[in-house]
């Protein structure tokens, strides 16, 4: 046993610049995946794909045109509408509607202004006629809200002074769509 102790001693001096190079290729392979992007011990989680980014600077994720209510509403209304009558959603109020040109500029522009941003759930055209029939408001729990409440006002008003029939429509309410286009 006497001679054991330098044997490892010598041995381990031995394998020291071996442990060296062996430490070295280790750093430089960890540092190449992580650099390389793939995932790894380094890495737990799959990298986002970069996305473009807008004029502004800013990410813009898409979101769904519909909820699943609207997306039924829409099915049960294209059903019954004959061969006249289109469907449109999400359309804008000023896109069908604007104030009189009897005001001047001025006032037209500030009461446009009310309705830039709001938009219809469903619109029913008539293509023959080339006019908005009828237009349908889902009202879900969000338009108990008194800002809500105050642009519902708003909207009826407006669609009133246009002749132009608004039906809100309340969560689970039974509609005879086909008896609202008749009367239309």
């Amino acid at each position: 046993m006497p001679g054991f102790i330098p044997t490892i001693i010598g041995t381990a001096h031995n394998l020291s610049p071996f442990l060296i190079l062996l430490a070295c290729i280790l750093v430089v392979g960890l540092l190449v995946l992580k650099t390389s992007g793939k995932t790894g011990l380094l890495t737990p989680h799959a990298k986002k794909k970069k996305r473009p980014l807008g004029v502004d600077g800013l990410i813009y994720d898409a979101t769904p045109l519909m909820t699943d209510w609207e997306v039924n509403f829409f099915r049960e209304v294209k059903a019954v509408l004959s061969r006249d009558l289109e469907c449109f959603t999400q359309v804008r109020y000023a896109d069908f509607i604007q104030v009189s040109e009897d005001y001047d500029r001025y006032t037209r522009y500030n009461a446009n202004k009310k309705i830039f941003g709001k938009s219809a759930d469903f619109v029913i055209y008539n293509s023959r006629k080339r006019a908005v029939v009828l237009v349908y408001e889902l009202n879900d729990s969000t338009h108990n809200r008194p800002d809500r409440m105050e642009r519902d006002a708003l909207i009826s008003s407006i669609l009133a002074s246009a002749n132009i029939p608004l039906i809100q429509v309340k969560p689970f309410e039974e509609r005879d769509i086909r008896k609202d286009l008749r009367m239309r």
